[in-house]
This record gives C-alpha cells, structure tokens and sequence, in this order.
C-alpha cells in the first residue's frame, strides 16, 4: 500500500481509504488548475481557443496513457469520478500533466497571465486544499 502520508485523515484510517481520499485531493487541486486556465483562455482568447486547449490537454492525457493509468477515457470525467489507482502514481502523472498543461497555456496567454492565472488559482483555494497542495505542488510554477 502506499506510504505517503495523509496529514487531514484521522489515524484510524486505513491505508486503501487514506489512498483514495489522497487520490480525491490530487484530482481536485489538477481539475481546478485545468479549470483556471481553461477560464483565461476562454476570457482572453474566446471559446474556440478554450475548446482547442482542451482537445491539445486531451490529446496528449491519451498520448501518455490516462486511461490505461487512471481508467478514465478522458481528463474531463474527473468532474464524476476519482481514479482509483495508487496515489502516488496519480501524484506523478498529475505533475507531468500539470506541467504540460501550464506550458500550452504560455504560448496562448503568455508567462505574465498564466502566472496570475496560476496565482490566482491557488489564492482561491480552501485552507485543506491550500496545506495539499504545499505538500505535492499540483499548482505551482
């Protein structure tokens, strides 16, 4: 099982449960990087640019085996549902996703935006998501 400590969940969890509540955690700091960005895009750019980001962050999740690591056909089905994987290889997958996900978003917003896109994302989040994310650094530069 895996190791990676749990520091919100009481000890009496179990390992599986504390697993998946991480894997709950990771997923919802990705989806609301993805969400931000998407929002920028689609501010600054229009919808069609926001739907063309989508379909490049789509197309390279299927490239590099989403949903062969996660089950999930898609990046958007983490609004319903949370892949039950071990946590720490949905850590790893969610950094390189999340990386390439802020590097398109440069060429279309420029370094400047999608900082304070960035920023901003992790200024709204709520105090439990804010400790999560200074742990495994989902939402950072």
């Amino acid at each position: 099982m895996s190791s990676i400590p749990f520091p919100h969940l009481n000890e009496s969890t179990d390992p599986a449960a504390a697993n998946q509540a991480l894997c709950a955690d990771l997923s919802l700091l990705f989806t609301l990087l993805i969400t931000g960005l998407i929002g920028t895009i689609a501010r600054t750019g229009g919808k069609p640019l926001a739907d063309q980001y989508k379909q490049q962050l789509n197309r390279y999740a299927e490239q590099h085996g989403w949903s062969v690591l996660t089950g999930l056909a898609e990046l958007t089905e983490l609004r319903h549902s949370v892949p039950d994987v071990d946590a720490k290889a949905l850590l790893s997958v969610y950094h390189s996703y999340a990386q390439q996900a802020q590097m398109l978003a440069e060429q279309i917003l420029g370094e400047q935006l999608l900082k304070s896109t960035v920023a901003a994302v992790r200024n709204r989040l709520p105090p439990q998501m804010v400790e999560v994310n200074a742990r495994y650094r989902i939402i950072s530069l």
